[in-house]
Formats: C-alpha cells, sequence, structure tokens
C-alpha cells in the first residue's frame, strides 16, 4: 500500500461518509483489513467532539470571518504529498 492510494482511499471513505461516526466506522474498518487483524475497539466520544470542533469554528468565523472568495480551508489531517514532493490538499 503506497502513500498515494492509501490517500485515494481514504478521500473516498472521507466523501461518502454520511455523518463522522459513518466515516470513523469505514476508516477503522480500512486500517483493519490493511492490518490484516482486528483492532481494539474505539471509545470516541464523537457527540462531545463534534459539538466541541463546531463551537470552536463557529466562534473563529465569527470572531475573523472568512474573505468571501475563500474557497478551501486546509486543517492538515492527512499530508499527501505528489510525485514531486509537493504538498497537495485533498
Amino acid at each position: 500500500m503506497d502513500l498515494a492510494s492509501t490517500f485515494a482511499d481514504v478521500l473516498r471513505i472521507a466523501q461518502t461518509a454520511t455523518d463522522p461516526v459513518a466515516g470513523w466506522d469505514s476508516l477503522w474498518r480500512y486500517l483493519e483489513r490493511g492490518l490484516g487483524n482486528p483492532l481494539p475497539p474505539t471509545t470516541v466520544a464523537f457527540d462531545e467532539d463534534i459539538r466541541a470542533v463546531q463551537a470552536q469554528l463557529e466562534a473563529l468565523v465569527k470572531a475573523e470571518p472568512p474573505p468571501l472568495n475563500l474557497n478551501a480551508v486546509y486543517f492538515g489531517l492527512f499530508d499527501a504529498v505528489d510525485d514531486r514532493g509537493v504538498e497537495q490538499i485533498g
């Protein structure tokens, strides 16, 4: 499994998830398949985390509204690099 195919797989999981919990479950199953072993159960407090991130983003947008021509926000959660070594936003 190389970085490009992993990025494409994770991107597909993110784009097809109907909500954060479904996305996490799909990602967890993907990781298990890649490892060939079951992973321990997760204990992520999704509802709390989602509310906390939402509140932080709302406060930030209210305090510093983004420009109207903004077309992407880069969180750096997944670093993808193209064949030239240039970091890509995905």
